[in-house]
């Protein structure tokens, strides 16, 4: 028999199930319930790592219009139905800078999630990028926003995301990927809709009926 201190439990997407299995703690096996080509060796290593969700969406906008409405921080709620509720934290302001702090209250499936955020890079004109320092409801320990306009033509400018993030437990990481690629393109959606019409607060649903699909979002390990 095996110590109970030598074995952890491992969660695999198999045929998007969720099977647990159990394994000894220095084994370099498959498990028995695992993939034969995937140890759970393998994605105890991965999971140490930040995990990258890329996606980007044309914008029929200037870059000058994209960016004033990228410097709406604070209360991106004003515009954006994916939030339910933010404001900036006292000291801050609603314009995006150098250490603005906000809180987000965001509704996902009934449950009701926190999450303080910090603008930690800031490009003028061109991209920022915040951290979550800290969460409620959210299965996190680390995670990082990132905004960058890439490119611009004579009918649209590109609109890049990036997050970063590791979950807690740290093998729920590449479970969570599916669920950020979609939270990636809800995001890029608010933002898409709000700046081409100015109409605020449209349900991410009734978007993703209005503009269907997009260019698929890109998942690596950094």
């Amino acid at each position: 028999m095996i110590p109970v201190h030598h074995m952890q439990i491992c969660t695999l997407t198999m045929h998007k199930r969720l099977y647990k299995c159990v394994i000894a703690h220095r084994s370099m096996k498959s498990c028995r319930m695992c993939s034969p080509s995937f140890s759970c060796h393998q994605i105890r290593n991965q999971t140490m790592k930040l995990k990258k969700i890329h996606y980007e969406m044309p914008i029929r906008v200037t870059r000058e219009v994209l960016w004033k409405v990228l410097l709406q921080y604070g209360d991106v709620s004003a515009f954006h139905a994916g939030v339910a509720r933010s404001f900036h934290v006292e000291g801050s302001r609603n314009e995006a800078s150098i250490g603005c702090e906000r809180v987000c209250q965001i509704v996902d499936l009934g449950l009701h999630i926190t999450l303080k955020e910090r603008i930690v890079e800031l490009v003028e004109g061109s991209s920022y990028k915040y951290e979550v320092y800290e969460w409620k409801n959210f299965p996190l320990r680390e995670m990082y926003f990132e905004f960058r306009i890439s490119g611009s033509t004579a009918t649209h400018t590109i609109l890049e995301i990036n997050i970063d993030y590791q979950a807690k437990p740290a093998f729920l990481t590449p479970l969570m990927a599916g669920k950020m690629k979609r939270l990636a393109r809800d995001v890029l959606l608010g933002y898409k809709h709000y700046a081409e019409t100015g109409e605020t607060r449209v349900p991410i649903g009734k978007l993703k009926a209005m503009y269907g699909s997009h260019p698929s979002a890109e998942v690596q390990v950094v």
